[in-house]
Formats: C-alpha cells, sequence, structure tokens
C-alpha cells in the first residue's frame, strides 16, 4: 500500500474507509428496517425486543474489548470486526421470525462495538502521533457512509428488489475495498508516552513526504500533549519515569461524559432506528421515503461536522454545544407534532447539524484527559453511550404500542435535554487577571 492515497497519509484514508464502513453497513440496517420488520413478522415492540438484544450485543462487546485491548492493538481489533458484521448482514437476508432476528442483532451489537471503539481509538493514536484534529472529520465520514448506505437503502427499497441482493452487493462493494484501502492503520498511542512508538519510521517517512509535516516536537518523537513538561525535555529523568503507565482508574469527568454519550446516541440512534417506522406508520411515508430519514439526517450531520473545527475555535465547546442542542430540541418538537413527512424529514435534516459537534468534542476531551488511556476513554464513553440501547428501545417499543410513536419521541426529546444542560460543565474558566 504506497504511503499517499489521494493525496492524504496511507493511515488517514485506512482509518476514514472504517468510519465509512461502520456508517453505511449500520445505515443499511436501519434503512432496510421496515423490510426486516416485515421479513420477520413482528410488530413495534418486537422490533423494540429486536433492538433491545443490539444493546445487550453491544454492551457485551463493549466489556470484552474493553480487556482486549491491553493485549490486542486496535488495529487487528477493527479488521476482525469489520468482517465480523459483513457477514452478520449477509445472514440478516435469511431472517424469517423474531428469534433469529433478536440473534442476529445481538451479533450485530457485539461487532458494531468493537468497530466503534477500535475506529475511536485509531482516530485518537492519530491526534496524538500527528497533533493534528481528526474526531470531528472521521465521525464525518461516518455519516456520509450512513448518507451512501440510507441512499442504496432507498434505491433498492423504490425497486422492488430483493433484500438479498442490497445486502448481498454492499458486502461484496466493501470486502473489494477492504484489501485494498484498510491495511494500513497505525499502533495504539500513549497519552503518558513520550518515547518513540514502534510504527515510528514508517509515520516519520511519511511526515517527510507529507505537505502537512508535524512541527520539530514530534519530528523528535515527543508524541505527547503534554509539551510542556519539563521531564520530557530533561535528559537526566530516567525513562522508567517516563514510560510510567497510565493508570486504568476512570476520571469522574470521563465517566460524565460517557452518561452525556448515553444521552445523545439517544437523539441520534433514535432517527436511524424509529425514523423510519415513524415516517411509514404515524406520517404516511413510503417506505423508499422513509429510508431517506436517517441519510439526510447523516448528510446534514456530516457537513455540519467537516466545518466543525472552525466553528469549535470560533465559538468555543460550550456555546457549540449549548446551541446545538437547543437546535435539535426545537426540531424533535416539530418532529413529534408535525403531521407532514416531509416537514419531518427536513427537521430531522436539521437536528443532524444541532447534534453533530456533541460526539466528537466528548470524545476529544475524554480522550485526552490526563491519566488514562485512550483506548480506555473510548472504552468508556461507548459502553456508557450504548448502555442507553438496554432501556430506551424497549421503552419507545412499549411507549409505541400503547401512546404512538409521536409519543415515544418524547423519550429522545428529554435525552437531548439533558445534554443541553450537561453542556455548562464544558464552559471555559476565565483566567483571572494579576495587576
Amino acid at each position: 500500500m504506497p504511503d499517499k492515497i489521494f493525496g492524504l497519509r496511507a493511515t488517514t484514508v485506512a482509518c476514514l474507509f472504517y468510519f465509512l464502513c461502520s456508517g453505511l453497513i449500520y445505515s443499511q440496517i436501519m434503512g432496510r428496517m421496515p423490510a426486516l420488520k416485515e421479513q420477520a413478522g413482528v410488530d413495534p415492540t418486537g422490533v423494540g425486543i429486536a433492538l433491545l438484544s443490539l444493546g445487550l450485543g453491544s454492551l457485551f462487546g463493549f466489556v470484552t474489548i474493553g480487556i482486549t485491548t491491553r493485549y490486542v492493538q486496535s488495529k487487528t481489533l477493527l479488521k476482525l470486526s469489520t468482517l465480523l458484521f459483513l457477514l452478520i448482514l449477509a445472514a440478516l437476508t435469511m431472517v424469517p421470525n423474531l428469534f433469529l432476528l433478536c440473534a442476529c442483532f445481538a451479533l450485530s451489537g457485539f461487532a458494531f462495538s468493537w468497530m466503534e471503539v477500535a475506529a475511536n481509538t485509531q482516530a485518537l493514536n492519530l491526534e496524538i502521533f500527528f497533533k493534528r484534529a481528526y474526531i470531528s472529520s472521521m465521525h464525518a465520514t461516518f455519516c456520509v457512509g450512513a448518507l451512501v448506505g440510507s441512499l442504496i437503502a432507498s434505491g433498492f427499497a423504490f425497486s422492488g428488489l430483493p433484500l438479498f441482493i442490497n445486502f448481498i452487493s454492499v458486502v461484496i462493494i466493501i470486502l473489494i475495498s477492504f484489501f485494498f484501502l484498510g491495511q494500513k492503520l497505525i499502533n495504539d498511542q500513549s497519552n503518558e508516552d513520550s518515547t518513540a512508538t514502534e510504527n515510528a519510521p514508517a509515520i516519520a517517512a511519511e511526515q517527510q513526504a507529507s505537505s502537512d509535516t508535524p512541527a520539530k516536537d514530534e519530528a523528535d518523537n515527543v508524541h505527547t500533549y503534554r509539551m510542556n513538561d519539563e521531564r520530557l525535555h530533561n535528559p537526566k529523568v530516567e525513562i522508567t519515569e517516563q514510560k510510567r503507565k497510565p493508570r486504568d482508574r476512570i476520571p469522574l469527568f470521563v465517566i460524565f461524559c460517557g452518561f452525556l454519550t448515553m444521552c445523545t446516541y439517544c437523539g441520534e440512534g433514535t432517527v436511524a432506528e424509529w425514523g423510519g417506522l415513524l415516517l411509514t406508520m404515524a406520517k404516511g411515508a413510503s417506505e423508499g421515503e422513509a429510508a431517506l430519514a436517517y441519510g439526510i439526517f447523516s448528510l446534514f450531520m456530516a457537513i455540519a461536522r467537516f466545518c466543525g473545527d472552525p466553528l469549535k475555535k470560533l465559538l468555543g465547546d460550550f456555546k457549540l454545544l449549548f446551541f446545538g442542542t437547543l437546535l435539535g430540541i426545537c426540531c424533535e418538537l416539530v418532529v413529534i407534532t408535525s403531521s407532514n413527512p416531509y416537514v419531518c424529514i427536513a427537521a430531522f435534516a436539521i437536528m443532524g447539524i444541532g447534534l453533530s459537534p456533541v460526539m466528537p468534542m466528548i470524545l476529544r476531551r475524554a480522550g485526552r484527559y490526563p491519566g488514562i488511556r485512550p483506548a480506555l476513554a473510548s472504552t468508556v464513553i461507548s459502553t456508557l453511550g450504548y448502555s442507553g440501547m438496554l432501556i430506551l428501545p424497549p421503552s419507545l417499543g412499549y411507549v409505541a404500542s400503547r401512546f404512538g410513536l409521536e409519543a415515544a419521541f418524547l423519550i429522545p426529546l428529554t435525552c437531548i435535554i439533558i445534554v443541553c444542560l450537561g453542556s455548562f460543565a464544558f464552559r471555559e474558566k476565565k483566567a483571572l487577571v494579576t495587576a
């Protein structure tokens, strides 16, 4: 594999590929949820149970990957989870009942959780090694994958072709791309480690060839955010002190970030998992129109995330989170109260803009927090975030069966309000001015 692809570092392209794949596969499953519901012969409560299985599988995956990342590189886990996810996508084309649907969804949750943590760890590795912002762009690429997957799902739904042809075509395309683009990933980094990593020679060569070569500090193999620490530049400091292992004690702030992630995933995940069903069952949309809901949401979220870093510099973390979630609250209210499917799709689109900065910002703050491994921080954030799937999917299914899907959408509305209030924890403290 060459050092550069399309003018970008091969390591960056490889990481982008996996974010694109995770969004594409996930949106394929969620975009064809009405077809899977018909194929398995289940009602909204059954869909809720299947999504509960997805949450249980995710939770098991997060628990196991937190231990596994101590011994196995994230790049290996990312490749394995991608192949497993593709196998499950193919198996979903033959699901005839609720039991097998739940089994496939549980395995999907397991594969997606490993893919999620490993991909986020790779993004954090790139940020630590090259000292550049990558997370927002990576999550934007996930949204691009979700958009492409949603368009593919919508196209197959409109054409009336079998679900088998839809999913198998996607599996073949991703497998071909996997062998050409997905091989060159970076080794795991540490916030506390100031020595050169084992992949330093290869990356140093890429830095020399790249137009955006890092500064002199990075060329000296000082890969840490704590550049002002005098110990890192003192030759008398013992190597054992410089290689001090990060603590595995989880800071309270990282746990708080995980709780906000759980609420954020409720807002985003509801659009993917229930948006199409809401449009078909309550708003009078066709299956093809409903499949576009998550794609439009992902498109506008991707555009906003590609612009996330300049907006962050302009507004700061607090303002970006507060006003973004406030916009998401307004759009959720429109979705609940409007009876026009096109108005709801437009509201989903604007909601994507509002919620776009939340996940990258939370992950970046947690991943850079002193004293915790980036892989562990990513695991904690993802575990707490997806643990909400154990409560929210059956809750939405229960409420939808008795009061309608519009009433069920009050649950994600409440979660977005919580994130909006939680944004006050990201306010920057003003420095005291001394005479």
